[in-house]
């Protein structure tokens, strides 16, 4: 038999086996178990969520003719040929490559005619958002009053495509992205199933670049067994194989900017370019390291350290903990953020990372600078402490005496006597 992948070797066949999208069964479950079953469904989330399979293990489960509560038995006829793509009642359409009217004209044809093994006639749309407003617009009609034994399944990645005349005639469900916990502790189960030697560092860093995919984790994971069938697959293996930057280069690139080392940089890069990496991919690994800096400064590693940080990289984190000021930290990620916007739409990417690697390093010393020229001021501004002068100073108006009392005033409580200067100014005219 050839090899199949792990997405489709481990695809889930019941609902229980679903990961990361328990607030989706369990509606489908109830809904299937209380008799309520909408006839038109829209699920919608990004790539390897689970929409199709989802869709296949509900149409399981409303036609399986041994079926255990909510779940599919997988065992009966309308069960195996609904799992091997043969039943025909069950029509799973590419929305992109059947996109026209034409061929929308075709199901509202096929539609009316009753299912010939199966409960339901289920109709699962894939790419739905690919089909034209035309194309959406012939079938609105029969979307809103399907016969009842027709159900259909619209899946998308792009729900904001679809018409809003279609979304309101449809029961949506979101697929979020799986968290990278979620993620690490499914393929940490496989591997196990597949005997594969492959460090938990690995599976990490695998679920972190997944994305929330979980079918884009296990094709990274077939490609790493692929590239080291034999040997211990670690985080450095992984690193290697996806493109990813060294965590030494990025932790060295940090070390230089701290140290204000303008030459050590520029040598840096050189050398990075030699060994043939991506500039922009070190651009975005710069980026999420600074992005995790920001972590460390406002919490416990030890004790509450996020998903996204890996144990490798732990250690580099503790040792630049507190070396960036906050507001330093903040604007050294938005500069990386804008080195690598530029770098996407740049022919020479190199060019562009050394320019902001040199502004990040400006920006710590800029700011060191400040302060020592502020200590100097202050030490130059600030005189020896002691009482105060008791003499008047020379701008002290002289004391006066009160005509009532014979006490002196002081010059700002003294009363103001006119002036024949004043006088004058201030007399009405004379007709």
């Amino acid at each position: 038999m050839s090899y199949l992948v792990l997405a489709r070797k481990y695809r889930p066949k019941d609902f229980d086996e679903l990961v990361g999208q328990e607030h989706i069964s369990e509606v489908l479950k109830n809904a299937i178990e209380k008799n309520r079953i909408a006839h038109a469904y829209i699920f919608s989330g990004t790539r390897g969520t689970g929409k199709t399979t989802t869709a296949r293990i509900f149409t399981k489960a409303l036609n399986c003719v041994d079926r255990k509560a909510s779940q599919p038995c997988g065992k009966c006829p309308n069960c195996k040929e609904i799992a091997d793509g043969n039943s025909i009642d069950v029509q799973e359409i590419d929305g992109a490559s059947n996109r026209g009217i034409e061929e929308i004209r075709s199901l509202r044809e096929n539609v009316q005619y009753a299912p010939s093994s199966s409960k339901y006639k289920v109709y699962i749309i894939d790419e739905a958002h690919q089909i034209t407003d035309a194309a959406f617009n012939a079938l609105l009609k029969t979307l809103e009053e399907p016969p009842e034994h027709v159900i259909f399944i619209l899946a998308t990645t792009d729900p904001q495509k679809i018409p809003l005349t279609i979304l309101s005639r449809c029961q949506r469900f979101k697929f979020r992205p799986l968290s990278a916990v979620e993620i690490s502790t499914h393929l940490e189960k496989l591997s196990k199933l597949e005997k594969f030697d492959i460090d938990k560092s690995a599976l990490q860093l695998i679920a972190q670049i997944s994305n929330g995919s979980l079918r884009d984790s296990l094709s990274m994971l077939d490609q790493v067994i692929s590239f080291s069938p034999d040997d211990k697959i670690t985080d450095k293996t992984v690193r290697e194989l996806i493109g990813l930057s060294p965590l030494e280069m990025v932790s060295s690139i940090v070390d230089l900017i701290l140290a204000k080392d303008a030459k050590g940089i520029l040598e840096k890069i050189a050398g990075i370019a030699a060994e043939g990496y991506d500039f922009l991919q070190i651009g975005r690994d710069t980026r999420e390291y600074f992005r995790k800096l920001v972590f460390t400064n406002y919490i416990d590693l030890e004790k509450n350290a996020p998903e996204s940080i890996l144990p490798d990289e732990m250690e580099s984190l503790k040792k630049h903990k507190g070396m960036f000021q906050d507001n330093i930290l903040l604007r050294n990620l938005h500069l990386a953020n804008r080195c690598i916007e530029e770098m996407r739409f740049s022919d020479n990417t190199r060019l562009i990372f050394e320019l902001y690697a040199l502004k990040l390093m400006q920006q710590t010393a800029g700011i060191d600078e400040l302060i020592d020229k502020l200590s100097a001021m202050e030490k130059n501004l600030g005189g020896p402490s002691g009482p105060a002068d008791s003499q008047p100073s020379g701008d002290t108006p002289p004391a006066v005496k009160n005509p009532g009392t014979g006490h002196s005033i002081a010059g700002s409580d003294a009363p103001a006597y006119k002036t024949a200067e004043n006088t004058a100014k201030n007399a009405p005219a004379q007709p």
